[in-house]
């Protein structure tokens, strides 16, 4: 089963996104939630 992760804090293309991959499960995921990660 393929995965699909899309990061993205705009809620409106999460829901476009979310549309176009009916057929495969989705991960929506907040940019917000990984700032931790990024580079400094």
């Amino acid at each position: 089963v393929k995965e699909i992760i899309f990061f993205s804090n705009n809620k409106n293309k999460c829901l476009e996104i979310s549309k176009l991959f009916e057929d495969i499960p989705i991960k929506i995921l907040s940019l917000n939630n990984f700032d931790k990660i990024k580079s400094p």
